[in-house]
């Protein structure tokens, strides 16, 4: 496991835990993405900017709270548990393959 993973799986463990579900609410004449847990928003995300000259249309703020919602803390430690069980099976074929090779 390196620090990075050590890192997130704290994070992961410390944060609500998933799964998280993804919804809308509009806001005035924009519609921000929600992440829910049980029906309690826990995230939102909004477009960039609110400025009137500026394209929102094209920001994917729906689609970042549909990553954010799919990515919650059960995904992440299920991947990071993935991570160090193929990292394992790793360390056993190398020792294995240093055993034949001597």
């Amino acid at each position: 496991m390196t620090m990075i993973h050590d890192e997130l799986r704290k994070l992961a463990e410390a944060a609500t835990p998933g799964p998280w579900d993804l919804g809308t609410k509009p806001e005035g004449k924009y519609t921000s993405g929600t992440i829910k847990k049980n029906g309690v928003e826990i995230a939102v995300t909004w477009p960039a900017d609110w400025n009137d000259d500026y394209d929102t249309g094209s920001l994917p703020y729906k689609e970042n709270a549909a990553f954010i919602a799919a990515a919650n803390p059960k995904t992440v430690l299920e991947l990071l548990d993935e991570i160090a069980e193929l990292e394992g099976e790793i360390e056993s074929l190398h020792q294995d393959a240093a055993g034949e090779s001597l």
